[in-house]
């Protein structure tokens, strides 16, 4: 296995990463080149809204903005920057994109960007390159470049997944930029002239009998600097370049006089759970680099290395820790499992290891825990080493937990950070013992342990209220981490925002508590701040200067407001603002508003908040006094809401602008004017008797939103088609196209990662069901993976004539805008013709160009769209 220059990063890691020390650079040209694809996120940058669309790793579900198989050159463009939440945390939009490539071969990214603050340096602006973008767990960043044309080129392989990801150097706090950093970064790839990393060519540390070898970041290397490796055969002299040129690990200890007993890794020191002394002043080092610790690139290895093996008596999760124990930077990390160590076999080190920790422990110390786990019988190798070269004496303690992940860390009166992203499936059960809440089942999901030893008897409140990015549990035990020690636990507290908790109990002094916190389920992970204070909870809204008693007072026109958990307004009895949930508008928002004249006025969220809204208008601060109310309105996306009311000129009247549930809060623009809202939808006459027209093959948007007012735009297959395994046979809110294939051949019609709703797909002949040739309800794109977001793909082979295509949603709920693509057959006659309108022209080549390095518009037949294509649409130019 080859050793990279790379840095590890797990779930969340990007959101803390800072770079520093570069060299200042002017402002860039951030004009985005043809054909290059925006950021899915737009206005997300300052919002506290809880899933970014191109979040990546960041989201408890990871989210990324996929590309698709690159061309010979692809560019995205957009913005990010730090903010602070409404909730005070400082933090940062990232956007991550995803994708891979046709063939092995060398990309270079470029990157450039523009912050529009008054004299803002782009410097804070930093792009990465990382590998896994499929699995977060193993997501791998590669190297990083910062503008203006700051650019890093890797070798790339096929079958892999590839992420670009950016963001700026800092956080919403102390002077870091705002959200107003425009950036663009250009991909070129080229083909490697080098055939390597197939399997079967063999490894890359030995003579292989095969031009080139398996590894092919490898083999690319070693080719360039012996092309007859590559050319002939991967002989002796190609194995021995390896570890010049690749950093592979061979195995080789060289202890000196004095140096410990247990320098080599061949003669490690036997322990069992306890405290343990070593000492690494004169060791040397023989394990190989572990870029998964997570140190930045060049801090890999673990130096002056020293090794214990430990074979435990049971199963369980063994911890080796050196928090508190020395004052020096250290490394654990973990080999193995040897069902019989004698048969140890150094040189595969690489391939057994574990697990490594560099900067676990919260003392701020940059010491290490380590947890894995075990089996009992088995032997596992534990390695201490330094950062950097550090060294010296110290202690750590081995320690076994069975059958639990239960290693606490002493909490104290104030704020304790807390991470639960490396305690993936330890949960704590507490299953007729103790129920969080209303809502899903009573575990603790992903849980970080906490000792806390109060000095007195008092109340004592315990809150991550507004402080994690994840949904929050709490509890209490008294008992170390037994779950049936449980004094008290809860789920989510009214007022805390993102489903966070706050939780008050009475602690008696002297007596040593462990507190659990984690997630509602196992999704739910993440980092944040614990704070334990003694008496009552602080009010979170202390601050917060909106109130009934104290509104913004406001007149014809659009304001910008920031809604709170610090209040809610109980319309139960008094008015029902729509058919789900209750009567309640979460962390309301108060305006005072007095019409000039009388008549209907609107006061409209439509498509101007981050969070499902909810409006109220009454006379008084009062509930009862409560006029009118309004949940979602259709024709507006994100459940966001429009409400009209006939109010009297020059009586004073209450606005009340808040969420569906409590976690619906953040950022919204209210717009209040006079006279009924123009209906969206007004003059919308597409049905299937009057089909929007396609002139051809192409991309081609669509919008939804009025089918769904409308209410009677269903296509109903039942009997017909069946779209897929779940739901019923119906397209509601049927958007309706008319396409003509020109020739016999298969055609494409798709929805894949391009709409922001679950879609459905429909083919039919005529607007009679009956006459359905084909539908789908959740497609997969050219690679076989699944549309993201529930999308469609339809591949059908078509005779010459007229169809009927139908967009909608999987259920009545399912509405809003996407991009529809239709691809077929070119006429034979006319290539170059794509949208079959007897002339080669500009809106062919448009459609060439919207697919280049792709293979659908390809001419040629070499399964890509590059310049050969488009010397031949050129050559055809005119018509047919």
């Amino acid at each position: 296995m080859k050793t990279r220059t790379t840095t590890a990063i797990g779930g969340t890691v990007l959101g803390t990463l800072l770079i520093s020390g570069s060299t200042a650079f002017g402002q860039c040209d951030v004009t985005p080149p043809v054909g290059a694809v925006e950021q899915n996120d737009p206005g997300y940058c300052g919002s506290d809204e809880a899933d970014d669309p191109n979040g990546g790793c960041n989201n408890a579900v990871a989210t990324w903005q996929d590309l698709g198989e690159l061309g010979a050159s692809a560019s995205v463009f957009g913005d990010v920057g730090a903010y602070t939440t409404t909730a005070g945390a400082a933090t940062r939009d990232l956007d991550w994109y995803s994708f891979t490539v046709p063939a092995n071969g060398s990309l270079t990214m470029t990157f450039n960007s523009y912050n529009q603050t008054a004299g803002a340096d782009p410097i804070d602006f930093v792009g990465f390159f990382a590998t896994n973008s499929d699995d977060c767990g193993a997501l791998t960043v590669e190297g990083f470049a910062f503008p203006c044309g700051g650019d890093l080129t890797v070798n790339v392989a096929a079958g892999v997944s590839y992420g670009v990801i950016t963001t700026v150097d800092g956080f919403g706090a102390g002077g870091a930029s705002d959200c107003t950093t425009d950036y663009v970064v250009t991909m070129s790839y080229e083909e490697s002239p080098y055939d390597c990393g197939d399997p079967s060519q063999g490894a890359c540390d030995e003579p292989n009998g095969t031009p080139g070898c398996a590894d092919y970041d490898c083999c690319v290397a070693v080719c360039e600097f012996d092309d007859l490796c590559c050319d002939e055969s991967w002989d002796e002299a190609c194995a021995g370049e390896v570890f010049n040129l690749c950093g592979y690990f061979s195995y080789e200890c060289n202890s000196v006089a004095g140096g410990p007993a247990n320098d080599c890794a061949i003669a490690p020191e036997t322990v069992t759970p306890g405290i343990i002394d070593f000492d690494t002043t004169l060791a040397e080092t023989d394990g190989p680099a572990q870029p998964q610790c997570g140190s930045p690139a060049g801090a890999e290895q673990l130096d002056k290395d020293v090794w214990f093996l430990y074979t435990p008596a049971t199963d369980g999760l063994a911890f080796a820790v050196t928090c508190g124990y020395l004052t020096w930077d250290t490394k654990v990390a973990a080999y193995g499992p040897y069902a019989d160590f004698g048969t140890f076999n150094p040189q595969a080190l690489e391939a057994d290891f574990l697990a490594c920790n560099e900067d676990g422990c919260t003392d701020g110390t940059y010491s290490s825990t380590l947890s894995l786990e075990v089996v009992a019988g088995n032997s596992y190798l534990i390695r201490i080493g330094g950062y950097l070269g550090e060294n010296g004496p110290g202690q750590f303690e081995l320690s076994l937990v069975e059958g639990s992940g239960c290693l606490p860390v002493t909490a104290v009166l104030g704020d304790n950070p807390v991470d639960t992203t490396g305690a993936v499936g330890f949960n704590l059960d507490l299953t007729g013992i103790c129920d969080p809440g209303d809502f899903g089942d009573d575990l603790i999901y992903n849980v970080t342990y906490f000792t806390f030893s109060p000095d007195t008897s008092d109340l004592y409140t315990i809150t991550t209220c507004n402080q994690a990015d994840f949904d929050t549990r709490l509890a209490v035990l008294t008992d170390e981490c037994e779950a049936d020690s449980c004094i008290a636990c809860l789920d989510d507290t009214e007022g805390c925002a993102g489903f966070t908790t706050t939780l008050e109990l009475d602690l008696i002094g002297g007596v040593e508590y462990t507190i659990a916190v984690g997630g509602y389920n196992a999704a739910a992970l993440g980092t944040g701040t614990m704070t334990i204070s003694a008496g009552p909870p602080p009010d979170p809204c202390e601050d917060y200067d909106n109130s009934c008693a104290a509104p913004q007072v406001v007149s014809i026109g659009s304001y910008d407001i920031v809604t709170a958990p610090c209040g809610d307004v109980d319309y139960t009895g008094f008015c029902d603002p729509g058919d789900f949930g209750t009567d309640i508008i979460t962390n309301a928002y108060f305006m005072e508003f007095t019409p000039a004249e009388t008549g209907i006025h609107t006061i409209s969220t439509c498509n101007q908040a981050a969070f499902d809204t909810r409006i109220g208008v009454q006379t008084a601060c009062e509930f009862s006094t409560v006029i009118a109310c309004l949940d979602d309105t259709d024709g507006c996306e994100g459940f966001t809401t429009t409400l009209s009311v006939d109010l009297t000129g020059g009586v004073t009247y209450i606005i009340v602008i808040g969420g569906y549930g409590i976690g619906d809060a953040g950022d919204a623009t209210v717009t209040i004017s006079d006279g009924a809202p123009p209906d969206p939808c007004e003059g919308y006459t597409n049905d299937c008797s009057s089909p929007e027209v396609l002139p051809g093959l192409g991309d081609f948007p669509f919008d939804n939103l009025c089918a769904q007012a409308a209410g009677d735009r269903q296509f109903d297959m039942t009997g017909f088609c069946d779209p897929g395994d779940f739901g019923d046979d119906v397209v509601w809110n049927t958007y309706y196209f008319e396409f003509t294939a020109t020739a016999d051949g298969d055609y494409t019609f798709s929805t894949c990662n391009q709409a922001s709703f679950d879609t459905r797909l429909v083919v039919a002949s005529s607007c009679d069901p009956s006459t359905t040739i084909a539908c789908n309800d959740d497609g997969t794109d050219d690679s076989g993976a699944e549309c993201e977001g529930f999308t469609s793909n339809i591949d059908v082979p078509l005779t010459a004539g007229t169809y009927i295509v139908g967009v909608g949603g999987y259920a009545a709920g399912n509405a809003g805008t996407g991009l529809l693509t239709v691809l077929g057959p070119e006429d034979p006659d006319c290539p170059g013709d794509y949208n079959g309108d007897g002339v080669v022209d500009g809106a062919d080549l448009t459609i060439l160009l919207g697919d280049w390095g792709g293979g659908a518009a390809d001419l040629n037949g070499d399964g890509i769209v590059d310049g050969a294509d488009l010397t031949i649409l050129l050559g055809n130019w005119g018509d047919c």
